[in-house]
């Protein structure tokens, strides 16, 4: 029997394309693709040949394109991102919808394509067991977890080396300062991962990991001022633990404690880690002019000096004006903080579109002071190389904008089929290295953001999921010496007669 839950879901689903469809200002058929695209992208993600990097991808998606669209047209809110030379004309929002709905289009052939690999496989079981010797390490390499989160909240604080926003205070040489930085967005989650599958395995659960994971995620959110590290660390766990975390022999307040823990931090977090980045020592400025102001330059100089880079709400503190902040600040964290539409928006409005600035966007490689193309040329940012030697403005294209710098929709179409087949892939690969279902959530969801935020830069982009094969490749190895070494203990306790 369907739910009135389903039908409520539904009904809100409805009533905002009819919002949608009678606030957007171009053509009724550009709208309608759009939104047929991206709510086909995201029941792809849920029900059509499932692998946890398109789950997440989808949800992001759909929020950043979709609903971002929605929620601003009912709204008339201004975008909190840089968008270029957009002017909300119906002739550049048709533009801007249908590029979007090209590059949707181009992803979903991707997944078809690729679908007939994904379906040949099944889900990641739980048929690894941990290496021989791990019953007497356990509790030694959990507290090495908790050894490691110290070093590491002890190294950032002195040298700086991760505080979203800004740069590094000490610049560790290569490869050291990716690797920490690696280390701080999934490494050390990823690791934590692997002990919770082989406690499962090894009959103890996974509450220890889960709780690991909370903790770690909460911790290194505020350390380095990440508004969403701790999400991108627990959702996984959720993801793919959600039986095993509310299962019967939990008692019901054990579960209804568990997660008014996790969701009271989860709300905790990004007001926290926002207010630290509008006041006190490792406070952001908030405008253009200030920024320049700190890096000892002329507002005159800059090209946009008045962008506000916090979309603030200019009025007198009152009833009305703390009630539209929290407002701002609620869309802001929910919805306008996923990469996506605004994107689009500045790369059909620039008029220098060529393969030659997909090649330079492509090959950019990222460095202290160096400011990226999109950033640079498209987005109409005005942060400067002065700004980007103090600190990092985090503004990104996303993925369907990046191949959008081409100036050819075909190659928009195309990159994205390749993108989609080449996730799905690279999934099934390390679904075969570790079957287990959380390691291969908390994988394919930094492979979902690395996607996400692509922008340019690829071979350093590439580095991070690479990096990840090789972690699990190493675990590979190691499962197998394991099981290698305990059949030959099994074979001398037991010799054949």
């Amino acid at each position: 029997m369907i739910s009135s839950r389903f039908f409520s879901v539904v009904g809100i689903t409805l009533v905002a394309i009819v919002a949608g469809v009678w606030l957007y200002p171009g053509s009724l058929g550009a709208y309608l693709l759009f939104t047929a695209v991206f709510f086909t992208i995201l029941y792809f993600g849920i029900f059509c040949g499932f692998q946890y990097s398109h789950f997440f991808l989808s949800i992001a998606w759909f929020i950043g394109f979709w609903l971002k669209s929605a929620v601003h047209f009912a709204s008339s809110a201004p975008y909190c991102e840089p968008v270029g030379s957009f002017d909300a004309s119906a002739h550049v929002w048709d533009n801007v919808v249908l590029a979007a709905s090209i590059g949707g289009l181009g992803y979903l052939t991707g997944r078809l394509l690729i679908l007939p690999a994904v379906k040949g496989i099944k889900l990641p079981t739980v048929n690894c067991g941990p290496p021989w010797w791990y019953g007497g390490l356990r509790t030694p390499l959990w507290l090495s977890i908790a050894v490691a989160l110290i070093a590491i909240l002890i190294a950032n604080h002195e040298m700086g080396l991760i505080v979203r926003g800004y740069v590094a205070k000490v610049q560790l040489p290569w490869p050291l300062g990716g690797l920490f930085s690696w280390i701080t967005d999934i490494g050390l989650a990823l690791t934590i991962s692997v002990l919770t599958a082989w406690d499962r395995a090894s009959g103890f659960g996974v509450v220890r990991g889960f709780f690991a994971l909370c903790i770690e995620g909460a911790v290194l959110s505020v350390a380095t001022l990440s508004r969403g590290l701790y999400f991108f660390h627990t959702l996984p766990a959720f993801a793919s633990e959600g039986r095993a975390l509310t299962s019967v022999r939990l008692q019901f307040r054990r579960i209804t404690l568990l997660l008014t823990i996790w969701f009271s931090v989860a709300l905790a977090i990004p007001l926290l880690t926002t207010g630290l980045r509008l006041i006190g020592d490792k406070a952001m400025p908030t405008t253009q002019a200030k920024m320049d102001a700190e890096t000892g330059k002329s507002p005159a100089e800059t090209r946009s000096a008045s962008i506000d880079l916090r979309c603030s709400i200019s009025e007198p503190y009152s009833a009305r004006s703390i009630l539209m902040r929290s407002a701002y600040i609620a869309r802001a964290l929910i919805i306008d903080r996923w990469t996506g539409l605004e994107g689009l928006m500045s790369s059909e409005t620039y008029a220098n579109r060529s393969m030659s600035l997909l090649k330079e966007a492509a090959l950019f490689r990222r460095s202290y002071g160096a400011v990226d193309v999109y950033t640079d040329k498209i987005s109409a940012s005005g942060f400067t190389e002065e700004n980007a030697r103090i600190y990092h403005f985090a503004t990104l294209a996303g993925p369907m904008a990046f191949f959008d710098f081409s100036g050819s929709w075909m190659v928009v179409f195309a990159g994205m089929a390749l993108l989609a087949m080449l996730m799905s892939l690279l999934e099934i690969l390390w679904s075969n290295l570790f079957h287990d279902p959380l390691v291969i959530a908390m994988s394919g969801c930094y492979l979902a953001l690395v996607v996400l935020q692509l922008s340019g830069g690829v071979i350093q982009a590439a580095t991070g999921p690479a990096t990840v094969t090789v972690f699990l490749a190493l675990i590979w190895l190691i499962n197998r010496t394991g099981i290698a070494k305990a059949q030959i203990l099994s074979s001398a306790q037991h010799p054949l007669k």
